[in-house]
């Protein structure tokens, strides 16, 4: 780190705030928080401003909606390039950890080589669900697990069909740290 330090200009936190466009709150030693509020707001601010003001959505997608079945239009150089974009940001969200939005954006991405105009309407609409609920985060506990019963005993699966059978272990496999 020093090294680098000496090369390029690099501040040296106490603790991690923003990686990645992520806000992290919190220790990770302790309870913390990972939140994309400030990758969602600079996001819709940037599609407000190309194509006016988002209204709200309460969900990602409609219930039993099938974009595989839309005929619509199909979008032209530029709206296709504008949906790739969309559908760029969005899936840098589901890599994140907005897994509210995943089966949508999963989805819909299957069309980014020929988009339809119903494709970019989906779209939009999941982005006008993260501008009504661009605070949502992920909590993460830095405990161990409690488990409230006692943990048994591995075994094997087919263990009784397959008596005779015994696990291989490559001689190079590097001894293990730690409990197994």
């Amino acid at each position: 780190m020093r090294h680098l330090q000496s090369v390029y200009t690099i501040k040296e936190p106490t603790h991690l705030k923003i990686y990645l466009r992520s806000l992290y709150a919190g220790q990770p030693s302790q309870d913390w928080t990972i939140s994309y509020k400030n990758y969602i707001k600079e996001a819709i601010t940037r599609i407000e401003h190309k194509y006016g003001t988002l209204r709200e959505e309460k969900s990602p997608r409609i219930m039993g909606d099938h974009p595989e079945q839309d005929d619509s239009t199909i979008l032209d150089n530029e709206q296709h390039r504008e949906y790739q974009s969309l559908i760029g940001m969005a899936q840098w969200l589901v890599t994140l950890g907005q897994l509210d939005i995943c089966y949508a954006i999963s989805s819909l991405s299957h069309f980014s080589c020929c988009p339809c105009e119903g494709h970019i309407r989906r779209l939009f609409r999941v982005w006008r669900y993260l501008k009504k609920l661009p605070n949502k985060s992920i909590g993460i506990c830095a405990q161990d697990p409690v488990y409230k019963e006692p943990l048994k005993a591995f075994k094997a699966d087919f263990e009784d069909q397959y008596e005779y059978a015994s696990e291989e272990i490559d001689l190079a496999f590097p001894e293990p740290k730690g409990s197994p």
